[in-house]
């Protein structure tokens, strides 16, 4: 017997047994995953390659980007908006480990 977990939120989201197309995370969700990728990418850079070098005008930059993604994410409070977020972070606690029932 194969046990089936959900990966993603849209997975997590969508009713069960249903066949409606894929549900499309929220403008903020995307633009915090880009954001925290892109953040994440420039760190290990300034960290690891000796010879890139990240400028305090490209710090101020990405803190601007982060904080506008984070004013984004608190400010989306549709009930569509707090289900995305709740599911987001059940699967980020549990490492996409959701049983999905089949």
């Amino acid at each position: 017997m194969t046990t089936n977990y959900c990966q993603s939120v849209a997975e997590l989201l969508r009713p069960r047994a249903s066949s409606t197309p894929q549900i499309r995370a929220p403008q903020f969700g995307r633009d915090l995953a880009t954001a925290f990728s892109d953040v994440q990418s420039k760190r290990l850079e300034a960290d690891y390659d000796l010879n890139k070098t990240v400028t305090e005008a490209d710090a101020r930059l990405l803190i601007t980007r982060v904080r506008r993604v984070i004013a984004a994410w608190r400010a989306a409070d549709t009930t569509n908006d707090e289900d995305f977020k709740h599911a987001l972070c059940l699967l980020m606690l549990l490492k996409g480990q959701l049983r999905r029932e089949n």
